[in-house]
């Protein structure tokens, strides 16, 4: 339950001289000090932002500026540490000062410029300052010890950090200094204090309060004892907006208090009111409020169990999870969250033999495996007909549930995933290493797991990657074999390991790299050192002869038919259309 409360200022006007703060007598460096905090608060919304300049004098007419995101400057703030002002005996060097820094600023061209002085000024210094704007385009102020104040009641805790030392002072000659909070242990042992006060105030109930930066209290109610509700009771009872967040938050609230469940949080912008009944300290009404209500009648985790079964009783599949069964006014409900990716919330009304059943689909980041009976499990239901859903806890049947052939809707995903599901299975058995449905993929990295898949299957396909193929020459020859040199239909086949990276796993295959039609790409140079003895060792560079990649496929594959010709299989990616 969290309340929020605004701070509030009350200013009062009297007839006497009294300021918030010193400003007359506090000091230049502390004036400076005080001053840019209260300018970077008041613009810290933006959109422009607040920074002193260092270098008082030499600061070209700027002691604070206030700059928008592309480095424009739209404000000038000039700080004069003028106590007494700048008339009369002060008139002539002071003004001269201020003049001075003016101009010195409107080379920046400011929308506006700001005098900032620690004293009220008079009518004729407002008139004098109005008159340095010429004809130039700009907004003349002055920011004096009236508005200076007002700028502090709006930042009270700006004025608190102010005025800790007077007060710390004040504190320590009382006795009780560690009431100004100077230090952590300070504030530590103020807070232990504060706790113990607010646990006792009942004893069934204690609180964990939080407040904020901004003033807002948090209030977390926890039972001392399992039976606090039962000697204490505490109620909620709050009140709607009537508008969609309202009647969306509305049936949030029914559906808790109606079959239990996790808990939910209710913001301020979803609630009119708040009642809160039961003993003094916890009863009041609150009309700013958010609401957040812990687990109702929730069990521990459990060990589900979800089977498909037909008519005849016989298991067809089972998948397994976890879950958690609450109850409420209305029935009980179960939390299911089985470990092939699928969540399920199952509710059984009091009273009735037919329950409801809906289906959420979190696939991507399992294991391809378990992705893989989840979509057998949907397709069950979607498939086929008269099949029941049966659910058993800890090894004992529960509920039976009839499901409708819509029961996972658009749930079940299309051809484009279960082809990549279906790849990625069939790399996971064969290299005995566990795969992810991936949240996202690149064209590339699909075209590697459908090559690596087609290649295990023993198909033929075209690797980019092998544009060129570079042999050694042992130095021996033939004349048969200088006659092919310059062919360009010789038939060339190297063993060797190939790699396929897929999710960072570099999978290795023994494969065979061969091209039905290749060409050494500098035949000269080849023969001249086969016929002058020079070719052992040589490295021969061989490309396709139409320049298209060279083929590969497994080396030692007992289900190839050595007769069969060596076709290259598509890719035949589902899908590949839209993704191009």
């Amino acid at each position: 339950m969290k309340g929020l409360t605004e701070a509030m200022v009350l200013t009062s006007v009297s007839m006497r001289d009294d300021f918030l703060y010193p400003w007359t007598t506090c000091g230049r460096e502390d004036f400076d000090r005080v001053v840019e905090l209260l300018l970077q608060r008041r613009h810290q919304p933006g959109p422009g932002h607040a920074q002193a300049v260092d270098g008082r004098g030499g600061d070209e007419g700027i002691d604070v500026d206030v700059t928008l995101p592309g480095g424009a400057i739209t404000t000038i703030y000039q700080l004069k540490y003028f106590p007494e002002g700048f008339s009369g005996g002060w008139s002539k060097t002071r003004r001269a000062q201020i003049k001075s820094s003016f101009q010195s600023a409107m080379a920046h061209q400011p929308r506006s410029w700001v005098l900032v002085i620690p004293a009220r000024p008079t009518p004729k210094e407002r008139k004098w300052v109005r008159s340095l704007v010429g004809k130039q385009p700009v907004k003349v102020e002055i920011l004096g010890r009236d508005k200076l104040d007002r700028m502090l009641a709006e930042s009270p805790d700006i004025l608190r950090m102010l005025m800790k030392g007077p007060l710390t002072e004040a504190l320590r000659l009382a006795g009780s200094e560690h009431q100004a909070l100077s230090t952590p242990a300070d504030v530590e042992n103020a807070a232990i204090d504060f706790g113990q006060r607010v646990n006792a105030r009942s004893a069934f109930w204690g609180a964990n309060v939080i407040v904020g930066a901004d003033g807002s209290v948090t209030q977390q109610l926890v039972p001392k004892r399992p039976d606090a509700m039962e000697h204490e009771p505490l109620s909620l009872k709050p009140q709607f907006r009537d508008d969609e967040i309202g009647r969306s938050a509305q049936d949030q609230w029914d559906e808790l208090h109606g079959y239990g469940g996790p808990g939910i949080a209710i913001g301020a912008e979803a609630l009119a009111s708040v009642e809160m009944d039961g003993p003094m300290w916890f009863a009041q009404d609150l009309t700013d409020a958010a609401v957040g209500v812990g687990p109702i009648n929730m069990s521990r985790n459990m060990e589900i169990e979800l089977r498909v079964a037909n008519r005849a009783g016989a298991t067809l599949q089972s998948l397994g999870g976890r879950s958690r069964l609450s109850f409420g006014q209305r029935g009980k409900r179960m939390e299911v969250e089985l470990e092939c990716g699928l969540d399920a919330v199952f509710k059984m009304p009091n009273g009735s033999q037919e329950g409801t059943a809906m289906f959420i689909s979190k696939l991507d980041g399992h294991r391809v495996t378990s992705v893989a009976d989840a979509l057998t499990f949907m397709d069950w239901f979607t498939l086929h007909s008269n099949l029941r859903l049966e659910v058993w806890v800890d090894g004992k049947f529960i509920w039976v549930f009839e499901l409708p052939d819509s029961a996972f809707g658009d749930l079940a995903p299309g051809a484009t995933i279960r082809q990549l599901v279906d790849d990625l299975c069939v790399l996971s058995r064969h290299f005995s290493v566990s795969f992810r449905l991936p949240h996202e993929l690149t064209w590339a990295q699909r075209e590697e797991i459908r090559k690596c898949r087609l290649v295990i299957d023993g198909k033929v396909v075209e690797e980019r990657g092998y544009q060129e193929l570079a042999v050694t020459l042992n130095g021996s020859t033939s004349v048969a074999f200088e006659e092919t040199i310059h062919s360009e239909a010789m038939a060339v086949v190297v063993e060797t390991d190939l790699h396929y990276l897929v999710q960072g796993h570099k999978l290795p295959l023994r494969a065979k790299v061969f091209h039905p039609r290749a060409r050494v790409t500098e035949p000269d140079a080849v023969l001249d050192a086969l016929r002058d003895g020079t070719a052992a060792g040589k490295s021969v560079r061989i490309r396709g002869a139409d320049d298209s990649p060279f083929r590969v496929f497994l080396a030692e594959d007992h289900r190839r038919d050595p007769d069969e010709p060596l076709a290259v299989e598509p890719l035949g990616i589902v899908g590949a259309e839209a993704s191009a």
